[in-house]
């Protein structure tokens, strides 16, 4: 996560002159792939840290693009919340996993 997140800051520090839609766009398409990975059950606290940690180096970027601080709070999550996804389970728990792809092997096979 170490390793995304540090990918992350570099390249929203070389895109911060860019439109906010389109590093909206870019963002939610990392974050998206990110979690269509590690979203399993037990995974979800950590990713909330990267997605509040993705918002803040985004605010970060933003807030240099000019000598005065144009970005709140308020007007900066109006945009998280049209692109940034919120942190949910996309994955069944193993042992659900293994069940489905294999229905018989429950107790049926060991008798």
């Amino acid at each position: 996560m170490r390793a995304t997140l540090a990918a992350i800051r570099e390249t929203q520090l070389r895109r911060r002159h860019e439109p906010v839609k389109g590093v909206g766009a870019w963002l939610q398409r990392v974050v998206e792939g990110y979690f269509r990975y590690y979203a399993v059950p037990t995974n979800l606290k950590r990713l909330s840290v990267l997605r509040a940690e993705v918002c803040r180096t985004w605010l970060r970027a933003l807030r240099l693009r000019s000598q005065r601080s144009k970005m709140n709070w308020d007007r900066f999550n109006r945009i998280i919340g049209q692109s940034i996804p919120r942190v949910r389970v996309l994955h069944p728990s193993p042992d659900q996993r293994f069940k489905a792809s294999h229905p018989t092997f429950g107790g049926s096979l060991m008798r």
